[in-house]
């Protein structure tokens, strides 16, 4: 079984601008997602009937279920439903995650129990459903919260070298900040850490708060301002 999402979306048309702000919010922090419309070439041609039970069974480390009435009523969403469900019962850990919209009761979803815990979106609103998302996925703070966290995290690393001179000349290393933010920040892809941090260490270089150091092995430190 090859895992190629974070997380695959099934929903009804109805639902559907909720299920596309929860796919953009997702998708805005590095999640990786099964969304029909991010995907129309791709299932372009395919036979959806084999295609779609492998996507919602297979291929996604977790399956978002948008319950509504109107999901309760289509081909296509039963189709899905079965395959997270028969994954689900072969899994020992939570595989469907519920948001409940509208007055749909689970006791109607043929296959969902009763007892599985959901969220309501008389409680949370779809960009609070991607926060938890998140959450659920081991991430440990959203984008928005990254840009602030990742600076903090460079500033506090600086000002102690400015003290302690572990490193020479006091420039730490581009790299020994890099593997700090990314162990405090855990699950956060790679990328969106080293670009929020050298946009944050090139501005603090531009306003003169921080001085660059560009040899073999770069650098950044506070400047002596004594």
């Amino acid at each position: 079984m090859k895992i190629e999402y974070d997380i695959a979306i099934s929903f009804a048309g109805e639902q559907r601008p909720i299920a596309k702000r929860i796919n953009d919010v997702l998708k805005e922090n590095g999640i990786s997602t099964f969304y029909d419309e991010d995907k129309i070439v791709e299932l372009w041609g395919k036979n959806l009937a084999e295609h779609l039970p492998t996507i919602y069974s297979e291929t996604a480390r977790f399956v978002l279920l948008i319950l509504s009435e109107e999901y309760l009523n289509k081909v296509w969403t039963k189709v899905e439903r079965r395959a997270a469900i028969s994954r689900m019962i072969r899994s020992s850990n939570e595989y469907v995650l519920i948001y409940k919209v509208g007055d749909v009761c689970m006791e109607n979803a043929p296959g969902l129990s009763r007892d599985t815990a959901y969220i309501s979106d008389s409680l949370k609103n779809p960009e609070e459903v991607a926060l938890l998302i998140m959450k659920k996925l081991g991430l440990s703070y959203s984008l928005e919260e990254l840009k602030s966290v990742i600076p903090d995290i460079a500033n506090k690393r600086l000002l102690v070298e400015s003290n302690e001179k572990q490193f020479q000349d006091g420039f730490v290393p581009y790299i020994t900040l890099r593997n700090e933010v990314y162990q405090h920040c855990r699950g956060v892809d790679l990328k969106i850490i080293e670009k929020i941090l050298y946009d944050f260490l090139n501005s603090q270089v531009n306003r003169g708060l921080y001085e660059y150091y560009g040899g073999a092995v770069s650098g950044y430190r506070i400047p002596n301002k004594s």
